[in-house]
């Protein structure tokens, strides 16, 4: 009977465990998927991370482009201002440029007496007037230019306009030259009807705007420098997420592989919990036959205790 009894207390031992096995690998599964949304999660959210780190390296470069287009102007104009008088003289296929004409009315002027003083003293200069197309320029040469101390600076000296407080004059077959106002005599002014007072206004703009001009090539170069560390530091900032991005691509390939490795181990306790249990039901319904001997009835001499005797 003690048989009889001990099988189905068997089968249901394993049949609780098999449940339990189905259970436990239920349970293993609910967590994995939790923490696979949680990682699904993290996922976006760092895409979202690097998305931004992507526009704000556009708006860098565009930001970067456009600094560098009007540092590029800037320092044109620069060099226009600081460099007036030119390296080389102009290829004769070029229209030669234009004198440049005092602006009316002028700031200061000598009186009739005066100019005419200083003229006199100089060698009045050839006028002639040359067209082009519908363009008429006046040309006014000088024979001989001559300095503040009366010395020949150029002969043939062709006026080409005035830059600021300097006057440029050009020979043929020569390069231009500049020379400060000063440098010449006041008869060369008083022919060109020019005067001291408006060439040392015309300088001090001109230096106004080169002043501002130079501010304005430092505020660019400033703004560049900071559009280049903006540039650098979304730059970092999108390695360090796409670090992080590929981290736990890994991360993630990796707990997959382990949690694929232990749903197939708890598969695997599963299936053989159940045939144990069907081994164990099989068992049960075909039970082993029971022999029960009786010593008296089969002639057995009955076992004697030797410490009755």
């Amino acid at each position: 009977m003690e048989t009889t009894l001990t099988t189905p207390r068997r089968l249901s031992l394993f049949i609780g465990f098999a449940l339990a096995a189905l259970l436990g690998a239920g349970l293993a599964m609910f967590w994995q998927e939790n923490r696979m949304k949680a990682h699904a999660e993290q996922m976006h959210q760092t895409q979202e991370a690097l998305r931004l780190a992507d526009e704000t390296l556009a708006i860098s470069r565009e930001t970067n482009l456009k600094l560098q287009a009007r540092l590029a102007e800037l320092t044109a104009t620069n060099q226009i201002v600081t460099s007036p008088e030119p390296a080389s003289p102009p290829p004769a296929s070029l229209a030669e440029p234009e004198p440049t004409i005092a602006a009316e009315p002028k700031l200061v002027r000598w009186t009739a007496a005066e100019s005419a003083h200083y003229q006199a003293q100089v060698t009045a200069p050839s006028i002639r007037h040359v067209t082009s197309g519908k363009l008429e320029r006046k040309i006014i040469s000088f024979a001989q230019l001559p300095a503040a101390d009366g010395h020949t600076l150029m002969t043939a000296a062709e006026y080409r306009g005035s830059i600021g407080d300097r006057l440029m004059f050009r020979s043929a077959g020569a390069a231009a030259r500049t020379f400060e106002y000063t440098e010449l005599h006041p008869g060369v002014l008083a022919h060109l009807t020019l005067n001291p007072a408006e060439l040392e206004a015309q300088q001090a703009a001109l230096d106004e705007k080169k002043s501002q001009a130079e501010y304005a090539a430092q505020k660019a170069r400033e703004a560049k420098a900071a559009a280049e560390k903006r540039y650098q530091e979304a730059l970092q900032a999108a390695r360090i997420v796409q670090s992080r991005i590929d981290a736990d691509r890994k991360k993630a390939a990796f707990e997959e592989n382990l949690r694929l490795q232990t749903l197939e181990t708890e598969r695997m306790k599963a299936e053989a919990a159940m045939l144990q249990a069907e081994a164990a039901m099989e068992k049960a319904r075909n039970p082993q036959p029971v022999l029960l001997f009786d010593a008296k009835h089969m002639g057995l001499a009955p076992l004697v205790n030797p410490q009755t005797k």
